[in-house]
């Protein structure tokens, strides 16, 4: 799990264990991109969004993209610091944090890519 921007985190699917970590963090939103969504009983207390999105070639990620990017900007708006992950942290959350980032500060995929990629090595 990697602190893409102030307030803006990327990792893998959270377990029951990993709670700690993200209140130690300050992360009490949690966007999930994936094909199930997290236990509700098992993160009480976290602003939760659940977005289906398979991982594989055929989904069509802006299907989703401007409820994802909504999410996003309403936590980091109300000061909540925001996880978004898939199962691996590898391409579909990586992917709508990188929309986010060219929409919030108008760069370009390549300059949004190389942020992401800095702060996290396993794109």
């Amino acid at each position: 799990m990697d602190e893409i921007i102030p307030g803006l985190w990327l990792g893998p699917m959270p377990f029951a264990e990993n709670i700690s970590v993200l209140k130690r963090n300050g992360i009490m939103s949690i966007l999930t991109l994936d094909i199930l969504p997290l236990d509700c009983n098992v993160f009480k207390g976290f602003n939760m969004k659940f977005l289906y999105l398979r991982d594989e070639p055929s989904q069509d990620l802006l299907e989703i993209l401007e409820d994802a990017l909504s999410f996003i900007d309403e936590s980091i708006k109300n000061n909540s610091n925001i996880l978004v992950h898939c199962a691996m942290g590898v391409s579909r959350s990586a992917s709508v944090v990188i929309a986010y980032l060219m929409r919030r500060n108008h760069l370009s995929y390549e300059e949004a890519y190389n942020i992401v990629s800095t702060k996290r090595s396993i794109l």
